[in-house]
């Protein structure tokens, strides 16, 4: 798959399904990676940076009613790269939660029908996770309760900043993946034995969900 930059943060645009490539929008953590691989889609990228996005999810207090200043279906894609990492970071879990959901109503208000939601995380189930797991938001439940109509989710390694390799999330895709991966054969056995036993979520440290509205 042809990439636009070392770190191969542009390779997840051939995945998504998209009959316009007009208008997209960069939500929290603002990569210059990822920008440069959007523009040589989309005619225009703007940019909401996470200072902006952590104040309007400053407080659980804060008014229900609060928007972005963007119109409603102003965009065909709408990027969250680490972007609830950064939420994490700067909220206890229950507030974390709470601001979540928030951003996600409004990448869904923003978005034109047939528009795509793109959400690169680290994987909270991989098995090779150094830091101890905390409460992780179940923002895969959040996006069908918003209506996202498709959320399609991959892989990726060696993580989910840097995509050399993005892997459909299902075991077929996963063994397929493994069986042309230039590995010895001792490295592959027990990736091959877990995915067999339908344990591949646990072996991949990026995840990454493109959601459709």
């Amino acid at each position: 798959m042809p990439g636009v930059s070392h770190r191969g943060l542009g390779n997840w645009i051939w995945l998504a399904e998209l009959d316009c490539w007009k208008r997209a929008l960069q939500v929290g953590c603002i990569s210059d990676s990822l920008a440069a691989a959007l523009r040589i889609h989309f005619c225009h990228v703007y940019n909401l940076p996470l200072k902006d996005t952590l104040d309007f999810i400053k407080s659980c207090d804060a008014p229900a009613t609060s928007q972005w200043h963007f119109q409603d279906g102003a965009f065909d894609c709408v990027t969250l790269h680490g972007g609830f990492h950064d939420i994490y970071a700067s909220h206890s879990p229950n507030v974390s939660q709470n601001a979540c959901r928030r951003v996600l109503q409004q990448c869904h208000r923003v978005l034109r029908p047939g528009g795509c939601l793109y959400i690169a995380t680290a994987n909270p189930t991989w098995l090779g996770r150094r830091s101890p797991r905390r409460l992780v938001f179940s923002y895969a439940d959040c996006l069908k309760q918003l209506g996202f109509r498709t959320v399609r989710r991959f892989y990726t390694e060696p993580s989910y900043d840097i995509q050399i390799s993005i892997i459909p999330a299902s075991r077929r895709a996963v063994l397929a993946h493994q069986g042309t991966t230039a590995r010895t054969a001792r490295g592959r056995l027990p990736k091959k034995l877990a995915t067999h036993i339908g344990l591949h979520n646990f072996l991949y440290p990026g995840l990454i969900q493109l959601a459709y509205k």
